[in-house]
């Protein structure tokens, strides 16, 4: 790696705003949607670059996918190999992207939750910064009655 590139990857240097080259178009499309929020939000820097790459090109498979099944609809029907008296055979299926997005779906929901991304992740993100403890699971994250006595949160259009 030359001495450029590793200057752009030091700790808490930008995210650089150009669309990464690699991208598909649909990924192109998220990134320009999500990345300057989480920028201003200081939840991505250079050293995220692969990572939110990544993600950004899953969403948009993602949603692709999503259209796919929409147009062929959730269910297929595929030849078989035993035939009717016809000699006809053939039954009904679901189809094979909905397992496959629905494994996709799980992945980015795993990093949506790393960037702050969920609900979840930015009440997480809001008590670590306020010196709480995370909530359990099953917990709601503000459950409790808020803030102890005394005590001044944070604003909250800083998590957004």
């Amino acid at each position: 790696m030359d001495q450029d590139k590793a200057d752009g990857l030091e700790a808490g240097a930008e995210i650089d705003d150009a669309v990464p080259h690699q991208l598909t178009p649909e990924g192109r499309d998220v990134w320009t949607r999500i990345v300057p929020p989480l920028k201003r939000a200081g939840r991505i820097k250079a050293t995220d670059l692969e990572a939110i790459t990544r993600y950004c090109d899953m969403v948009g498979s993602y949603w692709k996918m999503s259209k796919q099944i929409a147009e062929e609809g959730s269910t297929m029907l595929v030849p078989t190999v035993a035939k009717d008296d016809k000699g006809e055979g053939a039954m009904w299926r679901r189809h094979p992207l909905l397992s496959e997005r629905r494994a996709m779906a799980k992945a980015l929901e795993g990093i949506e939750d790393r960037f702050g991304m969920s609900p979840r992740a930015r009440a997480d993100l809001v008590n670590r910064q306020l010196g709480r403890a995370p909530p359990e699971p099953g917990e709601l994250p503000l459950e409790g009655g808020g803030m102890a006595d005394g005590e001044q949160g944070a604003d909250p259009a800083a998590f957004n």
